[in-house]
């Protein structure tokens, strides 16, 4: 062959191969970036890049669900296995019987503090958080509320309703004694009488420590204030706070009086863990102000306000991590913090909304919290804990149970040393979206 045609031949081959070369690369390299993104994202989470790609991924998901067999077995339901041998009457009698003691907890034990005065049941929603300003409690929406009525828990003295919300009938702003510029007068009720000699004005909190709650304590008319009960103490006079005085002989705690290191702290210890101990309290108003069926509790369980789920297939990302995902999402009005219940059980809790899907926290979650009452299994009224924050599952070879979680208890009240207290476990009040008599379980929870 000629010279011409040896060159020739091997140019048309090689020119193939620089032409599958470059087309191999570009999709190559274009996945590697798109993977690279994808990492980045799960390191450093864009919201509107998750937003797509939920969305963009959803109908996936719900195909899979509605073409899998096992979703018609195994999908529909989460339980303890400690909890199927109690009947579903059994758990609504325990439940009724718990709220009628939180309400009875929440008037006061010495009757006449009641005399001559009215009051209306509300149930903590909600709270402002650290600064423990103020909370938002819930109250029938038919009753006769004037900014100012002040509000108590037990013998406690709260705060002073605020303001409505006008977004939500029947919820009021409540103004906390620890704000930071809430004053009430206050007297001090040494063992055996009233002093007469000792006023003072109480409200805020005092300079302690920030893990510390001890009410302020200002313009004492006495510098040597004896320990003792301080109460609330306001005369009957019109003007700006015409509803003050219903809450005369409420408590607001033992005066304090300590020499720490060069300074003297002079406050007021309360008797209410304001922090997540405030669950259902009473709203003072003058007699006959409301008619009787107003007085009554409130129950969201049965307040119209569910949806009717079922869970997906798909569960937590990690096997350390208890989730599932639930077939509704922010189309059917679930929000985050909204309980997931089976009967009168709380399930868990919706952590994140999707248009029409959610992913939902369970128990067994590490960092899953609540607030819990305690309700004795022996009897006895039922107790405030606080919040309780999931710790996940038993190790194997612990001391509790197969299938038990552990949870943390930082109990600001707690039990007295040396004793363990049997009980059912129940949600308390203050998280939005969270009714409280849910049953969690039972547990034993340690003294001091």
């Amino acid at each position: 062959m000629p010279d011409g045609g040896r060159g020739a031949a091997p140019l048309e081959p090689c020119a193939l191969a620089r032409d599958s070369a470059v087309r191999l690369t570009r999709p190559r390299t274009l996945y590697l970036l798109f993977l690279l993104g994808l990492g980045f994202l799960s390191l450093r989470p864009y919201p509107p890049a998750e937003t797509l790609l939920h969305s963009l991924l959803l109908p996936t998901r719900l195909l899979g669900e509605l073409t899998t067999p096992a979703a018609w077995f195994t999908g529909n339901s989460v339980r303890a296995g400690a909890a199927a041998a109690v009947s579903l009457e059994e758990e609504i009698l325990r439940r009724d019987a718990l709220l009628d003691a939180v309400l009875r907890t929440a008037e006061p034990g010495r009757r006449g503090l009641l005399a001559g005065r009215g009051w209306v049941h509300g149930e903590v929603v909600e709270r402002s958080g650290r600064e423990l300003d103020s909370i938002t409690i819930a109250l029938p929406e038919n009753a006769r509320i004037e900014r100012g009525m002040p509000v108590v828990s037990g013998e406690a003295f709260v705060g002073w309703i605020h303001e409505s919300q006008r977004d939500q009938p029947g919820y009021w702003e409540v103004r906390l004694v620890t704000a930071g510029d809430a004053r009430v007068g206050a007297w001090l009720e040494t063992p055996g009488r009233a002093d007469p000699s000792a006023f003072f004005v109480a409200g805020g909190l005092a300079p302690v420590g920030q893990s510390e709650v001890v009410l302020g304590l200002h313009n004492p008319s006495r510098t040597d204030l004896p320990r003792g009960t301080v109460e609330v103490y306001e005369p009957k006079t019109p003007g700006e706070a015409p509803w003050t005085h219903l809450a005369n002989g409420f408590r607001l705690g033992t005066l304090l009086r300590e020499q720490r290191g060069p300074r003297e702290v002079l406050g007021i210890l309360p008797e209410l863990d304001y922090r997540s101990g405030l669950y259902e309290v009473l709203v003072l108003c003058p007699e006959n102000w409301n008619p009787p069926q107003v007085v009554g509790r409130r129950d969201p369980m049965h307040d119209g306000g569910w949806v009717q789920s079922r869970f997906l297939l798909d569960g937590g990302p990690s096997p350390r991590r208890f989730g599932r995902r639930l077939a509704s999402g922010r189309l059917a009005g679930l929000e985050p913090g909204a309980a997931v219940v089976e009967a009168t059980r709380l399930v868990g809790r919706v952590s994140a909304a999707g248009w029409a899907d959610a992913a939902v926290s369970l128990p067994a979650d590490p960092g899953f919290s609540f607030p819990a009452l305690a309700q004795p299994i022996d009897g006895g009224p039922p107790r405030v804990l606080g919040r309780l924050v999931s710790r996940g599952p038993a190790p194997p070879g612990s001391a509790a149970d197969p299938g038990a979680l552990l949870f943390r208890w930082e109990a600001a009240l707690p039990l007295p040393a040396g004793t363990n207290l049997a009980a059912h476990i129940h949600t308390g009040s203050g998280d939005r979206g969270l009714p409280r008599g849910l049953w969690l379980g039972d547990a034993l929870l340690p003294g001091g």
